[in-house]
């Protein structure tokens, strides 16, 4: 996918400085909402995407109750994406900050069907390794849009386990020194399983 980029320019600079302060406002201004949140959650991820393999990535979420059977959950996870060829390596690591809306099915038990959708920002960085040393071409953060469907599995009263599917659309629209009309889609499906505590 990076196979080109042994021509590109470290270009670091600002615009990682710039990722990094992001990044960190948008730890903080989560964290600032956990005492409003209905629960809290850790878990697994899996992404299969159409340009840049698969990957085993981890994240969190904040789960918020909008009524009975709606709620709006804030995620953050974190994937990094590695490519060998013969020239060299290239790693693209994507961070997702998402938001969507869920809608819980019928009740069975302990257990709660689920399906929902939103969207979200993609913090990218890149690097390619070859014979010249390490290069961190610059790389445009993108918006994308996910649909969801799940199952979330009540253990206690403050306790539940989930798991669900998930569609991505995302496309890279820009790389310094790479044509990107071409295979930089990161779409494809991908799954969550993990543990949420509620209060």
């Amino acid at each position: 996918m990076f196979s080109t980029l042994l021509e590109t320019m470290n270009i670091g600079g600002m615009k990682m400085r710039l990722k990094k302060w992001m990044t960190t406002a948008v730890v903080l201004g989560v964290t600032a909402q956990v005492a409003w949140a209905d629960g809290v959650g850790v878990f697994g991820s899996y992404w299969d995407t159409k340009d840049a393999g698969s990957e085993i990535g981890y994240g969190a979420k904040l789960k918020f109750g909008l009524g009975p059977d709606v709620f709006f959950s804030i995620r953050g996870s974190y994937f990094e994406f590695e490519e060998r060829s013969a020239e060299g390596k290239s790693t693209l690591e994507v961070i997702p900050i998402e938001a969507a809306l869920v809608f819980h099915l019928d009740y069975m038990g302990p257990v709660y069907p689920y399906v929902g959708g939103g969207a979200g920002y993609y913090l990218m960085d890149l690097e390619w390794e070859g014979p010249g040393g390490a290069v961190s071409p610059s790389v445009d953060d993108e918006f994308g849009w996910f649909v969801l469907a799940g199952i979330e599995m009540d253990l206690s009263p403050r306790i539940a386990v989930f798991g669900e599917a998930k569609y991505t659309w995302l496309k890279i629209d820009r790389i310094d020194g790479l044509d990107t009309t071409g295979d930089n889609k990161l779409d494809g499906f991908g799954a969550n399983a993990g543990l949420i505590v509620k209060w």
